[in-house]
């Protein structure tokens, strides 16, 4: 859900509110509006907790620059600079995949399209969106998060627990699958 959807949905909801209480309290006993504003209350409620993705769509808006926070950097008009990148996955496999450049602060790998990298087909053992790689500003460092995927993401042959991030240093062996890459530190 968007930024503009979200915010749009609020205004309608809020309306819609109004009204209904303006209706029923010139038409109706207090009781009754309270009731009603009660059960608008818990819906927004339930409807909170069922799909977070609507409150967090209202907290940043979708254009906000996320490389920001981890570059820090301006250009000379004042406005943010691209995210460089700090890390570089190398294909051990490299008529596979070749290099992929971690180039934003959170980077998707998988067989999905919705991911920054896609696998090439055929890669029936790797998820749709089978990983994320994070990179801290304050801990200059690119985290691992295995996205629960099937068959499992290692760091040093040690299996990752899905959603537990893992911290990359330079040389780390990861795989996916059959899968298989060297994190290497880049040097912009």
């Amino acid at each position: 859900m968007t930024h503009k959807s979200a915010v749009a949905l609020l205004i309608l909801g809020i309306v819609l509110t109004g009204a209904v209480l303006f209706f029923l309290a010139v038409y109706t006993d207090l009781l009754i509006v309270l009731c009603v504003l009660l059960a608008v209350l818990l819906s927004a409620g339930v409807t909170i907790r069922l799909r977070p993705e609507v409150l967090n769509a209202l907290r940043k808006p979708e254009g906000e620059d996320m490389y920001q926070a981890a570059s820090g950097k301006r250009t000379a008009d004042g406005k943010r600079a691209d995210f460089t990148p700090h890390l570089i996955l190398v294909s051990v496999d490299s008529a596979v995949c070749g290099q992929i450049v971690i180039d934003k602060p959170e980077f998707s790998l998988g067989r999905g399209k919705s991911c920054d990298y896609v696998f090439p087909p055929p890669c029936p053992e790797v998820g749709r969106v089978h990983m994320l790689i994070r990179y801290d500003p304050d801990e200059r460092a690119s985290f691992l998060i295995d996205n629960k995927s099937v068959n499992g993401t290692y760091v040093n042959q040690i299996r990752l627990k899905p959603g537990v991030p893992r911290r990359l240093s330079n040389g780390d062996m990861i795989q996916a699958g059959t899968l298989r890459f060297s994190a290497q530190a880049a040097h912009y």
